[in-house]
């Protein structure tokens, strides 16, 4: 039994991608210095822990924004259950320290905090809680930032601070709620990773050398969008607003992968609230109670008066008054990156065939297959400039769901409405010999998989026996 359970429950835009991502990383350091960060079953956090444990899993805005809440409830709480099976698989032996981080733990209401607490108890000693908070101005410029480009409306969200960490107190033990303030002024470090390090009781030049070793390897963290880029966001939220695009289940994940990369790329300054954004988000009564009690709780200063508004304000202020002028070029703007979308099929009803089932051969070989492209729609499945359609392949194994990913050209761009497209597929054999299943479906490139985006497209799936070129002379 692990002696402790450390619960990180955010909150969001608090350097969660980059600490998760840390600790996802550096698993193997974490688990000599006696730390366990359970191997994450779905991206760098602990998603499927806090599903389970929702009464209603489909209400959680993160398993909306997955498209995972469009299952049925039953099999979405069967399919959580399996999860937490196999979590619990994974820590029943565990020693030490155990750390689970998911900035949708705040979420979780009294009753299943206790639920998830009682829980954690059968696997360690004690639970203790680490909440991070923000100030509600540089909080809600972040979070603006996030909400546009995950195709959302454009709107300042703040957080009832004085509601939920009450709520994990009256659970967890007011001596087990660890809040600390992120801000780069007042983190072990000036960053989020050495802090948390050092709250799971590593030494200073031991958290230092972990920061170094994650960020050295390649992970870029979240960076805000240009004033720019968040009235283009909005503009496309405007232009695709009620259309499949958003309706359908995913469209977070389905907004970011068609736009974020252009999106980011768009020059101008930093997105920042103006003045009158400033003022009425610090005169909302929810805020002013969060503030106070925070500052009554913990020391931590957001009142209003102590959030000084520097004097680029006014400039700032300027700037949104030009940048209001522009909405027409930002909707033009907005057309040409979503150009083509109107048009795309949204729910592919067909499916690939090839008459090979296995391919035996050597690493790397290329191996010519014949494959049909079937579409059982009444609409042709068109390529266009940003999301072009093409033919994807992947191989996986047991213990890897996906790996050697690669593409293909569609001859005429287009798979014709009730019509059997014949290609000539090249496909390049792994590079490491074993048994392998591929996989070949269709994609719009930036966007989806047709298989992933519905149930009505069946890819072609082949057994794969690679051998090593030894073998062959042998």
């Amino acid at each position: 039994m692990y002696e402790k359970a450390l619960l990180h429950v955010g909150y969001d835009k608090t350097g969660t991608t980059a600490l998760q991502w840390a600790a996802t990383s550096l698993r193997a350091d974490l688990k000599v210095l006696g730390i366990d960060y359970p191997q994450p079953i779905q991206d760098n956090n602990h998603l499927a822990v806090a599903s389970a444990f929702f009464t209603d899993p489909t209400k959680s805005k993160f398993n909306l924004a997955s498209g995972r809440a469009s299952m049925p409830v039953d099999q979405l709480r069967r399919e959580d259950q399996h999860f937490l099976a196999t979590y619990q698989s994974m820590m029943k032996d565990g020693t030490g320290l155990v750390f689970l981080s998911f900035e949708g733990f705040i979420e979780l209401s009294e009753e299943e905090h206790s639920r998830l607490r009682a829980w954690l108890l059968g696997l360690a000693q004690n639970v203790e809680v680490l909440v991070y908070v923000r100030n509600p101005v540089k909080y809600a410029a972040s979070a603006v930032c996030q909400r546009v480009r995950t195709g959302r409306s454009f709107n300042i969200p703040n957080h009832r601070y004085d509601v939920r960490i009450p709520r994990l107190q009256r659970v967890y033990g007011q001596q087990n709620v660890l809040v600390r303030e992120y801000d780069k002024q007042k983190l072990v470090g000036g960053d989020i990773r050495t802090d948390c390090f050092t709250v799971l009781g590593m030494d200073r030049a031991t958290a230092d050398n972990l920061t170094d070793k994650a960020r050295s390897q390649s992970h870029a963290d979240n960076t805000s969008i240009s004033m720019h880029a968040v009235g283009v966001a909005d503009a496309l939220y405007t232009s695709l607003e009620n259309t499949e695009f958003t309706s359908r289940p995913g469209s977070a994940t389905r907004f970011q992968r068609a736009f974020d990369d252009a999106l980011a790329q768009l020059p101008g300054p930093p997105f920042r609230l103006s003045r009158r954004d400033v003022n009425e988000l610090l005169k909302k009564p929810e805020v002013i109670s969060s503030c106070n009690y925070l500052f009554e709780e913990f020391g931590i200063d957001f009142r209003p008066d102590a959030l000084a508004v520097d004097n680029e304000r006014g400039t700032v202020d300027r700037m949104l008054y030009d940048l209001n002028r522009q909405q027409g070029l930002y909707a033009g703007i907005a057309s040409i990156l979503s150009k083509n979308l109107s048009c795309m099929s949204w729910h592919p009803k067909g499916y690939i065939a090839s008459l090979t089932r296995e391919i035996t051969g050597q690493v790397g070989q290329i191996h010519l297959l014949a494959i049909d492209i079937v579409n059982e729609e009444d609409q042709d499945w068109r390529t266009s400039d940003r999301f072009p359609l093409r033919i994807g392949y992947y191989f996986s194994t047991a213990d890897t769901p996906r790996l050697e990913e690669a593409r293909a050209e569609i001859p005429t761009g287009r798979v014709l409405a009730n019509q059997t497209t014949n290609v000539a597929l090249e496909i390049q054999l792994p590079d490491l010999p074993g048994e392998y299943q591929l996989t070949i479906s269709l994609l719009h490139e930036n966007l989806f998989w047709f298989e992933e985006e519905s149930s009505d497209f069946s890819s072609a799936i082949l057994r794969v026996t690679v051998g090593s070129d030894a073998a062959a002379r042998r």
